[in-house]
């Protein structure tokens, strides 16, 4: 198969192997979602196997293989799409090798080919096969879509938002009128029976009525804004600081903050592209029938370019979304290196890091100005043909109007209005694709703030109201692991603590004294076990009581 599997982006450093799984099961016409997928299997921060992966398909009815692959050239060889270990530490999709090039779907980075001598160096010599069988159905989603929230959040404020739409209705129907007013005006200047005082008043009275349509709708939107800003971003950051510890373990900070950002841009994107080319739709529909009753000739050399413009756009649309969003990806990167290392600053100081630093956020800085140049590129290809339709397909549809008129087919005014029309239609199509453009991208962003949306806030609120603690702590049977298919951290743990009593944690790292301290804080769930706070189980407590009766210094 050479078909292209969709584009998975990873939201967390672990979860590369979920995205190729998801990949792999949207290639064959699954709904399913990351987040359906983490609830069915849940690894923590310890990260995904190939025999995770393999049981994780297993259970939608694949037939799946893992094979070792000495031999490099073998690949063209293998069934695709597949799933492959890379670098060894990382899982991409092979889905087509053609004339000595690897093409793959990289959760981190997109789409990518290399050569064979270059994919060898990454290629990590695992491969697993998956197979839908006979008893395998497409799932769908149990999480509801983003957009439900979305249009809950813009339904509060419906009217404003009828009245935008009623005033931008208003400010396309002055502009329609604009050339068949042009059209008058001129063949009754032909016909000597031009008012210049009636045509100024007309003039005049389409002016201010243009003036308060876009005004009523720029402060229609403006308003909206504010309120969807003031609603789902609030909404956002609440639940937010409401999630679990273990979420915020698992992604960088700074793509978190990356994702929150994200809401200004869709917000942007979505009231001011999507909402115009709704409008855009009607409009195209009110020329075409104008142009129609003007003159069928004319109209289908106009719907022959549109077409030719048409099958151009959607052409790009494809390349237009993949390298805005892989442009997305390598600016969230570079966005989570820096957060990091303004954390950490300290730490980089003492150690003395800083030149390593600078030179790891160089390699990021590089890739986005690499994708960065990549978009630009398609863009100014994009925009400068765009333009030179915009500008030359009205002539051609003014010349043909002109031979019209010298056969007497149609009056000179009526060429005139129509060239314009057919602009007003050409320009039109182009916003209603940047329109669908922008569509995907805040698609895209809202599926990175959908990440936190869906998550179940923590239970803080279950325990004991009242509670003043003396100090003794006793840990009986205390095993934990960071997720239900992980292994134990912590195992069969005895100790108890006196009031008063001074004790030091002793051992290597990654034994779990860092782990254990966060357990006693409330931020970890035990699996099995008991935390006593003078003879009262911890989650008898309510986690804000537990909170104002202990002193924490975190390490970092």
């Amino acid at each position: 198969m050479t078909r292209k599997v969709p584009n998975i982006e990873q939201m967390s450093q672990i979860e590369c192997g979920l995205c190729c799984c998801l990949s792999i099961l949207h290639f064959y016409k699954s709904k399913e979602t990351l987040l359906d997928l983490r609830r069915d299997i849940e690894k923590g921060r310890d990260g995904y196997s190939i025999g995770d992966l393999k049981q994780l398909l297993n259970k939608r009815n694949f037939d799946t293989g893992s094979y070792q692959v000495k031999d490099v050239n073998k690949i063209s060889e293998l069934p695709l799409p597949l799933i492959t270990f890379w670098d060894n530490q990382h899982y991409v999709v092979i889905y087509k090798v053609k004339k000595n090039k690897v093409y793959i779907m990289d959760p981190s980075k997109g789409y990518i080919n290399y050569e064979f001598k270059e994919f060898s160096k990454h290629f990590s010599n695992i491969v697993l096969l998956s197979f839908p069988n006979e008893n395998y159905q497409s799932l769908k989603s149990q999480f509801p879509s983003p957009w439900i929230r979305v249009f809950s959040s813009f339904s509060k404020v419906k009217g404003r938002l009828i009245l935008t739409l009623l005033f931008s209705i208003i400010s396309y129907l002055i502009i329609l009128s604009v050339p068949v007013m042009t059209s008058k005006f001129i063949n009754s200047a032909l016909g000597n029976t031009f008012s210049f005082q009636t045509s100024f008043l007309i003039l005049f009275s389409l002016l201010c009525l243009y003036l308060i349509s876009i005004l009523a709708r720029s402060m229609g939107i403006l308003f909206s804004n504010i309120f969807f800003s003031r609603d789902i971003e609030s909404f956002t950051f609440k639940h937010l600081l409401k999630l679990p510890y273990s979420f915020f373990e698992l992604r960088a900070k700074g793509d978190i903050l990356y994702r929150i950002s994200s809401l200004s841009g869709f917000r942007e994107l979505f009231t001011n592209q999507v909402v115009g080319g709704v409008v855009d739709i009607g409009t195209i529909l009110s020329v075409v029938i104008y142009m129609f009753l003007s003159s069928k000739t004319l109209s289908i050399i106009a719907l022959i370019l549109s077409l030719i413009n048409f099958l151009f756009l959607f052409s790009t649309r494809k390349i237009m979304y993949d390298t805005v969003n892989r442009e997305l990806q390598e600016q969230s990167l570079i966005y989570s290196v820096e957060t990091e290392a303004l954390n950490t600053i300290s730490s980089i100081k003492i150690s003395g890091l800083e030149d390593e630093i600078y030179e790891n956020w160089s390699k990021y800085l590089k890739n986005v100005l690499t994708k960065y140049k990549k978009r630009s590129i398609v863009h100014i290809l994009y925009n400068s043909a765009t333009n030179v339709f915009q500008l030359f397909a009205p002539i051609i549809i003014l010349i043909f109007g002109l031979d019209n008129v010298l056969n007497g087919k149609i009056l000179l005014g009526e060429v005139v209005a129509f060239q314009t029309m057919a602009s007003i239609l050409f320009s039109s199509e182009i916003s209603i694709f940047n329109a669908y453009t922008q569509y995907i991208l805040a698609a895209g962003y809202l599926n990175r703030v959908n990440d936190i949306w869906l998550e179940n806030e923590e239970n803080v609120e279950n325990g004991l109201k009242k509670c003043s603690l003396e100090g003794r702590i006793d840990i009986k049977d205390l095993s934990f692991s960071y997720s239900k298919d992980s292994a134990p951290v912590i195992e069969n743990l005895n100790l108890t603590i006196e009031p008063g009593q001074r004790i030091a944690l002793v051992g290597q790292s990654g034994s779990g004294k860092s782990t254990l301290s966060k357990i006693l804080s409330g931020l970890y769930k035990i699996d099995t076990g008991k935390i006593l706070f003078d003879g009262v189980n911890i989650n008898q407590i309510d986690k804000k009581i537990l909170s104002q009766n202990l002193g924490v210094v975190p390490q970092d």
